[in-house]
Order: C-alpha cells, then sequence, then structure tokens
C-alpha cells in the first residue's frame, strides 16, 4: 500500500494553510495511520519528499520520529482484526474485534476452495447435455458448478467442514429458479467416482454456498469462483463498511476485505451484495429474487436513499407531459430533489424546500414512478447487455435524455447510463472529450454527494485520464488520475493500476504524452 503514498502526503498537506500547524500535524497524523504498513525505506522517501514542503519544525520531527517506529510498532492493536459470531438472525457474520481505520486490509486469506475460471464444453456428455436442455441451463453454466464440486469432494475433511459452515439455511422453494436448478443437477452426479463419499445433502449445500456467499476470484487468466472461511460469512449491507479484492499485490494469491471507511469494534462487517447506484426500489426485489431474503439493512429501512433522488415536483415543476426541461441533464448540483424516506407517511422529502409527499409526482402515461423506474432499468440493462464496442454514442446519449427527463441526472438509472455513456466515450477511439468530461465530472459530483469514493466505483477513471493526456488536457488528466489514485492505493505498491497512474501523474507533470504508450 505504499506506492503513491507520498503522492497524497505532498497534494494534501499542499492544500493545508501554511501557518495552519495544528492542521499540519493532524494531517500527518491521518495519513500516518492510513499507511501505517508502509515499510521503512519507503516511508524514508517519503520524508525526504515531505521535508522541503513542511511549514513548522515540530511537524518535521513528527514525522521522522514516526517513521523511526515503524516496523516496531503499530496503531493498530496485534491480534487478530475480526471474529466470527454466531446470530440467530444473520447465521454466522464477521465482527470487529477493534477499531479499525478506513483502507485498512481486514482480512488477506486464500481460498477453501476454487472453481475453474473456464469449462471446455466439450467435456459434456450427452446426457448432461440434455439434462441442461430440459432445464433450460447451459452447459457451461453445469460444467462450472460440477467443478466447483469436484474441487470440494477433493478437499481435505477440515476443508470441507469449513466450507459447510459458510451455509446458512434457505428453503428451497425460496432460492431462484437457476439455484433449484443446480440443486438437481446433484442428482445427476452421485455416481461419479469424485465424490469420495461426499453425500447429496452436502452437495446441495455446497450449490447454496457457491450461490449466496462465493465471490470472483483473479487468476492470470480469467475470473474463478473462491469460498473464503471469513469472507464468504459477511452480511450484506447496501451501504457496506468494507470491499472485497483479489487483486491485492501485497497479499498476492489471497482474497481480501478491505474497510472502505473506519469502523469501530464490534461492527458487523459488511458488503453489498448488489450493483453500484441502486436504488432501494430496485435493490429490494433483487436481493429476494436472488439471495432469498428481505433486506433489513439501515440503508433500506431507515436512510433516506440517495439513489431515489428525484427533482422536487415543487422546486422543478414539469411541463404538461410531466417532463423535465431538456437543460435538466446538468442539474447535477442543483437544489429541489426528493429523496425516499423508509417509514414515513409521506416518504418523499425535498432537500430544499422541505416538501413532503405521499408520491413523488411523477406519473408519465398512466404508470406509476415505480413501473416507469422498472420500465427504465429493464431499457437500461439492454443497452448493458452489448459490447461497449457495438454501442453506438448517438443511441446512448438519446436514451439518456429520455431518462432524465423522466426522472433528473441524480437518479439511480440515469447513474447507470452516465457510466456507461462515460464507459464507452472511454474505449471508443473517436473520444469525444467535452461530452466525456461533461458526463464524468457530473458522475463525480453525484457520488460524492452520496458519501461514496469516485475511485471505487469508476473503474474507468484512470483510461479517461489516458483520454485526456493523449488530447494534452494534462490539468483534468491529473484531476482524474489523482483521484483514482486516492482509492487504488489499497491494491498495493505493485499493482499494475498504481502503476499506470503513476505514470499517468508523470506524464501530466512532464507534459508529455508519449509516456503513457502502451496504456
Amino acid at each position: 500500500m505504499a506506492a503513491g503514498a507520498h503522492v497524497e502526503v505532498l497534494s494534501r498537506f499542499a492544500k493545508v494553510p501554511a501557518d495552519s500547524a495544528e492542521e499540519i500535524d493532524e494531517l500527518l497524523r491521518m495519513l500516518l495511520l492510513k499507511y501505517d504498513d508502509v515499510e521503512d525505506g519507503k516511508w524514508t522517501r517519503i520524508v525526504e519528499d515531505f521535508k522541503p514542503r513542511a511549514r513548522e519544525e515540530k511537524s518535521k520531527k513528527w514525522l521522522q520520529n514516526r517513521v523511526k517506529k515503524l516496523g516496531t510498532s503499530s496503531d493498530i492493536d496485534a491480534g487478530p482484526s475480526v471474529s466470527i459470531m454466531t446470530t440467530e438472525k444473520y447465521g454466522r457474520t464477521l465482527v470487529a474485534q477493534k477499531d479499525l481505520p478506513a483502507f485498512f486490509v481486514i482480512v488477506a486469506e486464500t481460498p477453501l476452495i476454487l472453481g475453474a475460471a473456464h469449462s471446455d464444453e466439450e467435456e459434456a456428455d450427452d446426457s448432461l447435455r440434455q439434462w441442461c436442455k430440459g432445464e433450460s441451463i447451459s452447459v457451461q453454466t453445469a460444467l462450472k458448478v460440477i467443478d466447483f464440486l469436484k474441487a470440494f469432494c477433493a478437499a481435505d475433511e477440515p476443508t470441507r467442514g469449513k466450507v459447510l459452515m459458510c451455509y446458512h439455511t434457505v428453503p428451497s422453494e425460496s432460492l431462484p429458479s437457476a439455484t433449484q436448478s443446480m440443486l438437481r443437477l446433484c442428482d445427476t452426479v452421485l455416481a461419479e467416482p469424485w465424490l469420495n463419499g461426499v453425500a447429496k445433502s452436502e452437495l446441495e449445500q455446497v450449490v447454496v454456498v457457491k450461490t449466496m456467499n462465493a465471490h470472483p476470484f483473479a487468476t492470470k487468466s480469467a475470473l474463478a469462483t473462491a469460498v473464503f472461511e471469513h469472507i464468504s460469512v459477511c452480511n450484506n449491507s447496501c451501504s457496506p463498511n468494507a470491499m472485497y479484492t483479489s487483486q491485492c499485490s501485497s497479499h498476492d494469491g489471497c482474497g481480501c476485505l478491505v474497510a472502505r471507511r473506519a469502523i469501530a469494534a464490534g461492527e458487523h462487517i459488511t458488503l453489498s451484495y448488489c450493483e453500484s447506484f441502486l436504488s432501494r426500489s430496485l435493490r429490494l426485489p433483487y436481493l429476494k429474487e436472488v439471495y432469498a431474503f428481505d433486506c433489513d439493512c439501515a440503508a433500506c429501512t431507515r436512510d433516506p436513499d440517495p439513489y431515489s433522488a428525484v427533482p422536487c415536483p415543487t422546486c422543478n415543476p414539469r411541463d404538461e407531459d410531466c417532463l423535465l426541461p431538456s437543460e435538466a441533464g446538468s442539474w447535477h448540483d442543483r437544489p429541489g430533489f426528493v429523496y425516499f424516506h423508509p417509514g414515513s407517511e409521506a416518504p418523499w422529502v425535498c432537500d430544499t424546500c422541505g416538501g413532503k409527499f405521499a408520491s413523488n409526482g411523477i406519473k408519465v402515461g398512466g404508470m406509476t414512478f415505480e413501473r416507469l423506474e422498472r420500465n427504465l432499468h429493464i431499457e437500461q440493462q439492454g443497452y448493458e447487455n452489448h459490447a461497449k464496442e457495438e454501442l453506438k454514442l448517438p443511441d446512448l446519449l438519446y436514451y439518456f435524455e429520455y431518462v432524465y427527463r423522466h426522472v433528473g441526472p441524480r437518479h439511480s438509472v440515469a447513474l447507470q447510463v452516465q457510466f456507461l455513456l462515460c464507459d464507452v466515450l472511454v474505449t471508443q477511439s473517436s473520444q469525444d472529450m467535452d461530452a466525456l468530461e461533461k458526463h464524468l465530472d457530473g458522475l463525480i459530483s453525484v457520488l460524492r454527494r452520496n458519501g461514496e469514493h469516485p475511485g471505487e466505483l469508476l473503474p474507468f477513471l484512470a483510461g479517461a485520464g489516458h483520454a485526456f493526456v493523449r488530447n494534452k488536457r494534462f490539468a483534468k488528466a491529473k484531476e482524474y488520475y489523482n483521484l483514482a489514485l486516492e482509492f487504488n492505493i489499497v491494491f498495493g505498491s505493485s499493482s499494475s493500476k498504481v502503476k499506470d497512474l503513476q505514470k499517468g501523474l508523470q506524464a501530466c507533470a512532464k507534459s508529455d504524452a508519449k509516456l503513457i504508450r502502451g496504456l
């Protein structure tokens, strides 16, 4: 987690007023806590970079003394960071045993079992192909499940026991239809020699664990499927305090849980089971359908939903067709939006006029808002199913206008469309830099407003930086690189992501686009 740390030290120190000694020291403490696992040698280089800019002698001395202590002491007490607790409501779950700072690697562990990244369809015999046809399941999917079952059966007994400990009882009729099909797949392998005496009931539990508790795991060629002793028992929160990655260069071959924010001792460690940007009314049915539970996290039952935001009927009235004006696509920072507050009789509340509404006032063509939102989301997913190279920018821009004139630019579906727009603009060679800057800055503004880190949710920030460097717009490129680096430092000093961002920053510093050739 070292590489780029000195970049943040310098960039953040530069923003502190020269006469603010207390602020300077507080800044240093925060940064050093965040990067406490950096090796001594790299911190020494950070000190050398810092000295010429230091305004206060005590800051330099404090930093030097802190560097000397690295490796011999820690601001995080020794001992495990988490433990597994069994609860009546959630089953086994992960709980913090001490206060953990933001970006701290909570858990780094190797998989208990690892399913194949690829399966060769030629391995399927005629009986399996016929079974798949009858269940409307792809042969590739069935082979991956069988490979996962083989990995479980090949494991030693203690490992198999740990995998089964991840299982949480779910009524079979509540499971997704695809998972129910995979349960029936177990009947087709009961005579296989690789079972090693594993009972059918255990195979069925492993299928559920794969569906509910497994995580993608990066291999050299593709993403495999992994189950972990600790990571796989994390419960869901739609506003999670941790994130999962298998790409920490400092923990090669491991899956890692990383704190998204400071976590207090006793808090449950949570991950989001949903994709980014989903509003409450889109998340709840997804979680019920795919994971078979009614989410009761604070984001769904108590807190205002930032991804439900639509322009207030009073502050930003609509025309006779209930549409917003064409300029509404740039209303990312405009006041006067209503948000859904769960549990209230008038749950839609305006952030500006304070107005409360039983309905948010949107009704188009006789549709309720919920139906409109669902239809827009289905259409947006249709675009997502196409390769980015195949999508036509004019079609996406037209669809974005259609969406924002109905729900504004800060609603879940509008953000997803803007995300796709930016991804396409970065991917396709004929880049419209003004459009990319406009939509990307809009996304960043809303994510910050919603308390999210753009570096986590916008994976194309580095690519956007490269595009602006190639077009010699270095100031904007530097802004995106720094934003991405603030988050991507969690992947470790030797990660390709961090190295690419550092090359980009060098290109900006020297105004030389040739330095990012090959990126």
